[in-house]
């Protein structure tokens, strides 16, 4: 905590509350928050089933949430599953398409595909200036054989690619 007062440029006193803010079980691993001031904490757990199991508990406030699941979490479970199990996640820029004019197609990806293996959700981010809506599409592809997961990403990247063309949509990042 001291680190993060120190990066933020607080002045502080440690007093009984930011103590408290510290505090953690015995034998966890504090995280860094590089956002606000209290720590997430990993616990590993043994489990009957593997060696361990993981416990991350993060704070509740959403930025802070984000950058250690973006900075800390998110590494740790890849490395974990990454022999077993592959994912490949896109999120797509689109300009001039709304999120309505594409629940057709999204119905059909949603009906025909396994939410194990495919996720796509849409994201409405407004409008720009001359009132185009603004939408981002995360697309994730996931299963045990790279493959197949790479052949499924690019088969819904090109549908949606497709429709986003015939509706006179941008595609810009």
């Amino acid at each position: 905590m001291k680190k993060s007062y120190e990066r933020l440029c607080i002045d502080y006193q440690l007093n009984e509350f930011r103590l408290k803010m510290a505090m953690i079980p015995k034998g966890s691993m504090p995280i860094q928050n590089m956002v606000g001031i209290a720590p997430a904490v990993l616990l590993e757990v043994p489990s009957r089933h593997r060696t361990s199991s993981k416990i991350f508990c993060l704070p509740g406030v959403p930025m802070e949430l984000e950058g250690i699941i973006s900075a800390y979490v998110t590494p740790i479970l890849k490395k974990h599953i990454s022999a077993k199990f592959h994912v490949i996640e896109n999120t797509h820029e689109i300009i001039g398409v709304g999120e309505s004019m594409l629940s057709p197609i999204l119905f059909k990806i949603k009906n025909s595909n396994l939410p194990t293996s495919i996720y796509v959700k849409t994201h409405p981010k407004g409008y720009t200036i001359d009132h185009k809506p603004k939408l981002q599409i995360q697309i994730v592809s996931k299963g045990e054989d790279r493959k197949m997961v790479q052949a499924k990403y690019r088969e819904i990247f090109s549908l949606l690619m497709d429709e986003i063309d015939k509706l006179n949509g941008k595609v810009i990042g």
